[in-house]
């Protein structure tokens, strides 16, 4: 399993869609981004809508590139991880949470590139732990202790 999956989060909109940016161009060439970069929006109102996020993500990254080239999947913008708010609180999202984890703990496949990034993430959460052991996670002052980021 050589897949990549990278969880980029911060209080630093600007850094963390600029780090984004970033890798999907390192991953992907310009020719190709038209067809190798599928976006997934993260923010989402309602339980119902997180789990067709989720979904929608899930299928994305299961699906190659055209023509065999490198094909990125970007869950961006995720509101439903902070865990305390009315809409990561309710059954629906929770379930959809979890289904995303379970998948994410099997991890990749070879070519398989998930990006997610979001605003706060909930670090005690098993979604978080998954990330780390996973894939790679970059914080972009989320409010770490500074122990935290030692």
């Amino acid at each position: 399993m050589n897949g990549k999956l990278c969880l980029l989060c911060g209080d630093d909109d600007y850094l963390v869609d600029s780090a984004a940016r970033e890798r999907i161009n390192s991953l992907v060439p310009e020719s190709e981004r038209a067809f190798g970069v599928e976006v997934v929006d993260g923010r989402r109102d309602t339980g119902d809508e997180v789990a067709r996020a989720v979904d929608a993500c899930i299928e994305s990254v299961r699906t190659p590139g055209f023509f065999g080239a490198v094909k990125v999947t970007w869950l961006r913008d995720v509101t439903f991880l902070t865990g305390g708010g009315r809409v990561s609180e309710s059954m629906a999202a929770k379930a959809a949470v979890e289904k995303l984890t379970e998948w994410l703990k099997e991890g990749l496949l070879d070519g398989q590139v998930l990006l997610i990034t979001a605003a706060k993430v909930l670090r005690t959460s098993i979604f978080f732990k998954v990330c780390q052991k996973q894939g790679e996670v970059e914080d972009f002052g989320g409010g770490f202790k500074s122990w935290e980021l030692e």
